[in-house]
């Protein structure tokens, strides 16, 4: 194996791993959001969308200003496109 393609695996491997740490974050933040609301207010866990997923992290941020949580998620998407660019140059998709 050559190392284009040895590289590309493990950036792609990293870009799994951001999503997988991505997803188990905003799961986290929806429970420590439920943990605040009432009973008939709560955030459900299925279905996401840009509009539920902004409203999650302004959400967490209103209630946990020293939390960290969202940050992480940040650093985790990051991982995400970090990897997955990687991956696309070592297929020569990309450059």
């Amino acid at each position: 194996m050559s190392a284009r393609v040895i590289i590309g695996i493990v950036a792609f491997c990293i870009a799994g791993t951001g999503v997988f740490l991505g997803n188990m974050l905003t799961m986290i933040m929806i429970g420590e959001i439920n943990r605040k609301r009432q009973e008939g207010d709560l955030v459900s866990y299925f279905g996401f969308t840009p509009q539920k997923s902004r409203m999650i992290f302004r959400e967490y941020r209103r209630l946990y200003p020293d939390g960290k949580l969202h940050i992480y998620s940040y650093l985790a998407l990051a991982a995400v496109v970090s990897g997955m660019i990687t991956v696309g140059v070592c297929a020569r998709i990309i450059g």
